[in-house]
């Protein structure tokens, strides 16, 4: 009787350890999923980051190339003008050349007129007297 009872309480030892083996392997497993989940996690945060930052990066790419843009638009738009101010510039120095020529070709006509007018006086003058 004795050696069933300790055969007995030796199975249920055994049955005991099993099952505490099994528990701890799953405990174990537990554990190694956590801590795997927990590198995931910290994996995850920094794949989190450096996605926020090149698009950061990005948005500061197009920002500074939109500014190039603006800035090269706008120097497009200053050498524009200024050609057109330049042009207009020539244009009204032809204009008052081309006045100034104009007024003194007249006063020349008009000199020419008077100089000669003088002179035909004068002949006249001389006729008279003769």
């Amino acid at each position: 009787r004795n050696r069933t009872l300790v055969s007995r309480l030796r199975n249920m030892r055994m049955t005991r350890q099993k099952e505490q083996d099994a528990l701890d392997a799953d405990c174990e497993a537990v554990a190694k999923a956590r801590l795997l989940l927990g590198a995931g996690k910290d994996q995850m945060e920094i794949q989190y980051h450096r996605d926020k930052q090149a698009g950061l990066e990005r948005e500061a790419r197009t920002r500074q190339e939109l500014a190039k843009t603006e800035q090269a638009r706008a120097e497009y738009g200053k050498t524009a003008a200024r050609q057109q101010a330049m042009e207009y510039r020539r244009t009204q120095a032809r204009k008052q050349k081309e006045a100034e020529r104009r007024r003194a070709q007249q006063v020349d006509a008009a000199s020419k007129y008077m100089a000669d007018k003088a002179f035909l006086d004068k002949r006249e003058k001389q006729r008279k007297f003769r």
